[in-house]
C-alpha cells in the first residue's frame, strides 16, 4: 500500500475509532445477550424435562389415589341410599333402623392428588384442586352427619330424607369428580376429562337396584347440574 494511502486510512480509522469502537461494544453485548438467552432456554427445557418426568411418576400413584377415592364413594353412596330407603312415612327414621357400614379414608389419597397439582398444567391443576377440596367437604359433612345419628342427638334425630339425600348426592359427585381424571392418571390422555353427565355414571353401588332408586335417581336428576356447576 502506498505510503499517502496507508496514511490516509489510519487518518480515517483514527476518525471513526468511537464509531467502530460502539460498534463492537454491541456486538458483543448482543453475543452476550444471546449466550445468556440461550442458557435460559437450556435450563428452562431441563427443568421442563425434569417436571414431566416428576408428573409422569406422580400420576402412577395418582390411579391408586383415585382407585381409593372411587370405591371410597361408591360405598359412601350405597351406605346413605340404605338409611334413605329406611324413612318412614313421617319422615323420620325408625327407632329399629338398622346404621349401615360406612367407609373410611386416611389423608393418603388427597395428599398423592395434591402432588401431582404442584406439578401439573394449570387446566389440570384446577379440577385435581377441586376434587381434593370437595372431597374434604363430603368427608367433614359425613363424618358430622354419621355422628349425630349414630349418637341420636337433637340434630341427629331432626336429619330428615331430604339430608340425607343431600349426603347421597354429594357421594355421588365426589365419585364423578374422581373418574373423570383416570384417563389423565393412566396417561391416556393430555388433560383431564370434562365432568360427566349423570347418566354418564358407572359404579356397581351406583347403579345396583335398592328400596329407594327412583327416589334418589329422581333427586339427583333434578340438582345434578347445579351441583356439578363448581367442577366446570
Amino acid at each position: 500500500m502506498p505510503y499517502c494511502a496507508a496514511e490516509e486510512f489510519w487518518c480515517q480509522l483514527w476518525r471513526f475509532q468511537s464509531l467502530i469502537a460502539a460498534a463492537v461494544t454491541l456486538l458483543i453485548g448482543g453475543i452476550s445477550i444471546f449466550l445468556v438467552y440461550r442458557h435460559q432456554e437450556y435450563i428452562q427445557d431441563k427443568d421442563i424435562d425434569e417436571r414431566r418426568r416428576q408428573l409422569r411418576a406422580s400420576r402412577a400413584g395418582l390411579t391408586l389415589a383415585l382407585s381409593e377415592l372411587t370405591d371410597y364413594a361408591e360405598k359412601m353412596y350405597r351406605a346413605f341410599s340404605d338409611l334413605v330407603a329406611q324413612f318412614d312415612d313421617h319422615d323420620r327414621l325408625p327407632d329399629a333402623y338398622t346404621m349401615p357400614a360406612f367407609p373410611l379414608i386416611s389423608d393418603g389419597p388427597l395428599n398423592i392428588i395434591n402432588d401431582c397439582i404442584v406439578l401439573a398444567d394449570e387446566e389440570d391443576a384446577i379440577p385435581l384442586s377441586h376434587l381434593i377440596s370437595f372431597a374434604q367437604i363430603q368427608k367433614s359433612r359425613s363424618q358430622g352427619r354419621i355422628e349425630s345419628i349414630a349418637n341420636s342427638s337433637i340434630s341427629g334425630r331432626n336429619t330428615t330424607q331430604e339430608d340425607l339425600l343431600h349426603d347421597t348426592l354429594d357421594a355421588a359427585i365426589l365419585y364423578a369428580a374422581t373418574i373423570r381424571c383416570f384417563a389423565y392418571a393412566r396417561n391416556e390422555t393430555v388433560h383431564i376429562h370434562p365432568f360427566p353427565p349423570l347418566d354418564g355414571l358407572g359404579g356397581r353401588a351406583l347403579n345396583e337396584p335398592h328400596a329407594a332408586e327412583k327416589l334418589i335417581r329422581a333427586f339427583l336428576e333434578r340438582h345434578w347440574d347445579q351441583a356439578a356447576k363448581r367442577f366446570k
